[in-house]
């Protein structure tokens, strides 16, 4: 609850985040309700790491930034690559396909979340990997919601979870990718 309240101070989207963070803990609820504590998670191996405080992103990319913990985990890019292939095929079967509004791009970017959030506790990791949700800038011609990394190098990377792609690096992105806002929320 605090971690809401700090959120709520925030500027003039914390109302949109308000409700990102309830659908994502509804998410989690439901996910727990279906049976869901006794699927076998996919274990994320235990790859070298390092522990980040990713406010330190917001210095280097012009973003509205939140995070819901102090310090999160810093895999290699390759790594991020095998983690997100393991846990992709579950996003897709829970979404199976776009659908506006119930399965669009703010959902898919959401599960693969709250899969992430589950997948690392599961593993026994004590902490999140530094994945966020992320969004296009409020002046953007077309809006899209989609997911983003933090390297051991301390790159931002872009990734579009409807098709499992790493697209570029964040200070790269444009279109669609040009993000204006990072959660850390996991």
């Amino acid at each position: 609850m605090e971690k809401l309240q700090l959120v709520l101070n925030c500027n003039k989207d914390s109302l949109e985040l308000h409700q990102k963070i309830r659908e994502l803990e509804t998410l989690l609820d439901r996910l727990e309700e279906a049976g869901l504590e006794s699927f076998n998670w996919p274990k994320i191996p235990n790859y070298n790491y390092a522990t980040y405080d990713v406010s330190g992103v917001k210095d280097f990319y012009d973003v509205e930034f939140v995070r819901a913990d102090i310090r999160y985990l810093l895999f290699s890019k390759e790594d991020w690559v095998e983690i997100l292939n393991v846990i992709h095929p579950l996003v897709k079967e829970a979404l199976t396909r776009w659908e506006v509004d119930i399965s669009d791009c703010d959902n898919w970017s959401n599960v693969a979340s709250a899969f992430i959030s589950i997948a690392f506790k599961k593993s026994g990791y004590t902490k999140q990997g530094a994945f966020a949700l992320s969004h296009t800038i409020p002046t953007a011609s077309s809006r899209h919601a989609y997911n983003l990394f933090v390297d051991l190098d301390h790159k931002v990377w872009l990734y579009e979870p409807q098709t499992n792609q790493l697209k570029d690096e964040m200070k790269d992105g444009s279109g669609i990718y040009r993000t204006g806002y990072v959660w850390f929320m996991n």
